[in-house]
């Protein structure tokens, strides 16, 4: 007879050891490797998986777990439909449940929440601040914070910020060989459906937001620009172009970055070789992947492509097949299965 298993999601991040250290006091004893989400528990009937505090009562919600441990700020940050079983009095550091404040410079003349309107607030908890006000009836503006927010005050993000940005670069990789290699079982329709793998991860992976911050719109940007390279050796990330930290000036921070990531192509073009196939999209070419030497200026790609379709469908082409013949040859095969 199979046991009932429960699974159980524990904060991930700065709760961890301390939930550990309260689930040793109650008799049970959990570990977990650094790189590991699955913790060790000596309860054959629990399963724990760690997650990130802000994002467990979604999960809880969507039924990935059957309960977690979380603060009621995220309940509410993500408006998840959930019950709360049990709460538990703890901290990082300590038994005193944590409080948020609202903070301002000490020389500011902001003296009550009501003389926040019309002012802008950083904050990782965008939408319980947002219900917070409007509990108060404050009309001001709220963005995403991505940490430290305690140090902002004092850096007019309270009054006098105009501008708070983040850029993401993602990064991946694929081994055709070994891709091949592995579908190897579909025999006559291999590369077929090999080619179609590659065209849906890249829609996949062109989708995905950073999860950890899912809570705000600052993680539901789509890309501005996506660069793909066939390459005959070892791939290469361009993150080292990012080393140096972009400062907005009369250009936007997305424009300076990929300013920067396709200066730094050239330069590894110009020392190493450049790949065998380069496309660069950005919707609508809003950003042209070019390089500016002197007064002059060059794209590093005559793929510049301003539709996604387009995109998925030249790489194909250039990969020696047909895009709507390869998703043909899925359907397929899925619905011979």
């Amino acid at each position: 007879m199979k046991k009932n298993i429960l699974r159980l999601g524990l904060p991930k991040g700065s709760l961890q050891e301390s939930t550990f250290r309260m689930f040793q006091k109650a008799g049970f004893n959990v570990s977990s490797s650094d790189r590991s989400y699955f913790p060790a528990i000596d309860d054959n009937e629990i399963e724990p998986v760690l997650f990130r505090a802000q994002e467990m009562s979604r999960y809880v919600e969507e039924g990935i777990v059957d309960c977690g441990i979380t603060g009621n700020d995220w309940v509410i940050e993500n408006g998840s439909d959930v019950a709360k079983v049990s709460e538990l009095i703890y901290a990082k550091q300590g038994l005193r449940p944590v409080k948020w404040v609202l903070a301002v410079p000490n020389n500011s003349k902001i003296r009550s929440v009501k003389q926040l309107k019309g002012k802008r607030i950083a904050t990782e908890l965008v939408n319980g601040t947002k219900k917070y006000l409007k509990k108060k009836k404050v009309s001001a503006e709220v963005e995403f914070s991505w940490g430290a927010t305690e140090i902002k005050p004092g850096a007019g993000f309270v009054d006098e910020a105009m501008f708070n940005s983040a850029c993401f670069y993602k990064y991946f990789s694929i081994d055709w060989d070994q891709l091949v290699k592995n579908l190897s079982g579909f025999t006559g329709i291999v590369e077929h459906l090999a080619a179609h793998t590659v065209g849906a991860f890249l829609k996949g992976a062109s989708f995905i937001n950073p999860t950890g911050k899912q809570n705000s719109y600052a993680a539901h940007n789509l890309p501005d620009g996506i660069l793909i390279e066939i390459k005959d050796r070892t791939p290469v990330s361009y993150v080292n172009a990012f080393v140096k930290p972009v400062e907005r000036e009369k250009s936007d921070i997305v424009e300076r970055s990929i300013a920067n990531m396709a200066a730094y192509e050239n330069d590894l073009d110009l020392g190493y070789g450049k790949p065998r196939e380069r496309f660069w999209f950005s919707p609508g070419l809003r950003y042209p992947l070019k390089v500016s030497t002197g007064n002059e200026e060059f794209p590093l790609t005559p793929n510049n492509l301003s539709s996604f379709d387009e995109l998925i469908t030249k790489m194909i082409s250039v990969m020696g097949y047909n895009w709507e013949e390869v998703q043909q040859v899925a359907i397929n095969q899925e619905t011979s299965a």
